[in-house]
């Protein structure tokens, strides 16, 4: 048993909020914290957690007690087992005395040793072929192999009885720690032909130990040490023993899927970056980072089931209040192929170029729906007006005004109107937003002159962007370079490019071309004066001062005689 001392040293100087934020999600209510109990079933916050006192209570169960009983109650652990756990979080020293007093020592021991054994196998002849493997296959240097202490584990049976005696373990001791299996009275290797790659908790012991198939070996490509007490897959992060100091630097983690993702995109520079073994990304996990930042960027596999796992993450992370960002990358499967086909700046410039979740939402919503004609266009608002209510709902509207940029963008719906029929408002913009993707009377016109006189088309284009176009406007940029139609259709949506494709043959003479781009030339003029005049009225009504009134009044006399030769001119035009 510790000292008094030591019990009470751990107590006065971990940080109760810190170490409960690790299982609960807690908010301030008045000078305590406040969650839902994880003692029992809770939908009404009823956990409050004293910072200044040192103390949990639920008003729920009645559960309660310091830090210590908390790591006791949610890990069942025993005492002794609970104030290690504590002292570690807390970075009190273990007195040496008591350094192999407890089940969780003598397990994290026996863990130490055998991922030493198998570590020094790598340099025998036995591994020298994985070790060329990672060096080669993997471009990992001998640096990072020897940093996250990756080994190898002979096929041979009696590897597990050398580790017995070299180490110093005994059978009961692999096979709790489960590296060992007991078969008719023999023990042998779990992980016997697999790459040995350690797993540390947060405070750096091994607790768990996780195998990777090589050629020879029969079974699961990835397989890890059976779940115990101390090691849960649903809680633990890989690498977030080394990551966290530069993830608390950097005010942001990045979050791999396995190993040797992380180590490949830590080969790369990214020191802050954590990975799942083998399982989704889990309320635990992101309690874990919590500590150190609310930032998340997910760097999945690229397949479509990395990208469903981002969508399911991000749903997660957003509920308990992270920032969220997807790497987008299609020139490889995952970060580790990555790694080892493009190397380290390709991995930066993904990072780089990561997009906010929102954004990631509608590009992954997309892929399932044709957006070249209105009724695409609708479906893909319609299937985002769930997450675009969400973010208003909880006030995030940094990330509402993204995805509904980001929609618009896509669909060419304005955001006005997008917003609207999120309210339940306005319903008919969207529908007319939707036979806006056909051409007006105007665009016709014009595009009709734009195919047959190239000759006008730089006149045509200007008129365009004065008018208020609607289906065109996308195409402006190639109108600009005088594009001719088989072109123009592979920027064009599908309604569109019909109609294009149409009046492509609709062949105009000369005379009636350039009536056509002089009278519409005409009208958008004294359109635009008109739109001019509206506002100055407006300011007129609104003005302060007779000085200012009068000064506006000049300038609508002036845009009233501008509006009326504009007019006399085209009435000549058509004479």
């Amino acid at each position: 048993m510790f000292n008094r001392e030591f019990v009470e040293e751990v107590k006065k100087k971990i940080d109760i909020v810190a170490l409960i934020e690790r299982y609960v999600a807690l908010q301030k209510s008045g000078n305590y914290m406040r969650g839902l109990c994880p003692f029992h079933s809770d939908s009404d916050p009823s956990f409050y957690v004293s910072p200044s006192k040192g103390y949990f209570h639920c008003f729920g169960c009645g559960e309660s007690g310091d830090a210590i009983s908390f790591i006791q109650k949610i890990e069942n652990l025993s005492f002794t087992e609970a104030v290690v756990k504590a002292a570690e979080f807390a970075g009190v020293p273990i007195p040496e005395d008591f350094k192999m007093s407890t089940a969780y020592d003598a397990y994290t021991a026996t863990l130490s040793k055998v991922a030493k054994a198998y570590h020094q196998v790598l340099f025998e002849e036995e591994g020298q072929k994985i070790l060329d493997y990672l060096l080669s296959k993997r471009k990992l240097t001998l640096e990072t192999i020897k940093k996250f202490q990756i080994g190898f584990s002979p096929e041979n049976r009696t590897f597990i009885r050398k580790i017995q005696s070299k180490q110093g373990v005994s059978k009961d001791e692999l096979i709790k720690a489960g590296v060992a299996l007991s078969r008719n009275g023999e023990i042998i290797d779990r992980f016997a032909g697999r790459i040995m790659i350690p797993i540390f908790n947060e405070t750096g012991r091994i607790i768990a130990l996780g195998g990777r198939a090589t050629g020879s070996t029969s079974g699961a490509k990835y397989i890890n040490s059976p779940e115990t007490r101390y090691f849960k897959k649903k809680e633990v992060l890989f690498n977030l023993n080394y990551a966290k100091k530069a993830i608390k630097s950097l005010d942001y983690v990045v979050v791999a899927e396995g190993y040797f993702d992380v180590m490949a995109l830590f080969e790369a520079g990214v020191e802050n970056v954590v990975g799942v073994l083998g399982t989704a990304l889990t309320e635990r996990h992101l309690m874990a980072v919590k500590n150190f930042t609310s930032n998340i960027l997910l760097f999945y596999d690229s397949d479509d089931a990395g990208l469903k796992a981002s969508i399911r993450s991000i749903e997660l992370a957003e509920k308990l209040g992270f920032s969220i960002a997807v790497a987008r990358y299609s020139d490889a499967k995952d970060p580790s192929d990555l790694f080892c086909s493009k190397g380290s700046k390709a991995i930066r410039e993904i990072l780089a170029n990561a997009v906010p979740a929102p954004v990631f939402r509608v590009d992954f919503a997309e892929r399932s729906i044709d957006i070249s004609t209105g009724q695409g266009k609708k479906k893909l608002v319609n299937l985002l007006k769930t997450s675009a209510i969400k973010y208003k709902n909880i006030g995030d509207s940094a990330s509402y005004d993204m995805l509904l940029r980001a929609l618009s963008e896509r669909t060419g719906f304005p955001e006005e109107n997008l917003k609207g029929y999120f309210k339940g408002e306005n319903k008919g913009n969207i529908e007319q937003d939707i036979e806006k993707t056909k051409l007006t009377p105007l665009e016709r016109e014009l595009m009709r002159v734009y195919f047959s006189r190239p000759d006008l088309r730089k006149r045509i284009v200007r008129a365009l962007e004065l008018s208020e176009v609607g289906s065109t406007k996308k195409l402006i940029p190639m109108l600009k370079k005088s594009l001719e139609i088989e072109e123009l259709l592979k920027t064009a949506p599908r309604e569109l490019g019909e109609e294009l494709l149409q009046l492509s043959e609709d062949v105009i003479s000369n005379e009636i071309a350039q009536r056509i781009v002089e009278d519409i030339e005409t009208r958008v003029g004294a359109s635009l004066i008109m739109e001019q005049i509206k506002e100055l009225d407006r300011k007129i009504e609104l003005a302060a001062d007779q000085e200012t009134k009068n000064s506006l009044l000049i300038r609508r006399l002036e845009l009233s005689r501008l509006l009326r030769k504009t007019r006399e001119g085209g009435d000549n035009h058509g004479r």
